[in-house]
């Protein structure tokens, strides 16, 4: 069976871009975030490419918090931490 879902369109207030991709050289994941990113991340990128951070992920230790954590500082973002969960 095949299904389309259809959402109500909302007005976007701020746009970001994040992504995961593999570093054929260096054989890391590398993390891309921009608060400035949207569908037009090539012009950021050659326009303001301090509003582009990369962070490099040990594919022995994994994304750490920080590491995700300074990504988003870095990148410009000011969505706020998400609380931690007790278990």
């Amino acid at each position: 069976m095949q299904r389309v879902l259809v959402e109500r369109a909302l007005r976007i207030e701020r746009e970001f871009y994040l992504s995961m991709i593999v570093d054929r050289t260096s054989q890391r994941i590398v993390v891309i975030a921009s608060a400035e990113g949207g569908v037009e991340i090539e012009e950021v990128a050659t326009a303001n490419p301090g509003a582009i951070h990369k962070e490099e992920v040990d594919p022995g230790v994994g994304l750490l918090d920080f590491s995700a954590a300074r990504s988003r500082r870095r990148s410009g973002s000011r969505v706020a931490r998400p609380r931690s969960r007790a278990c």
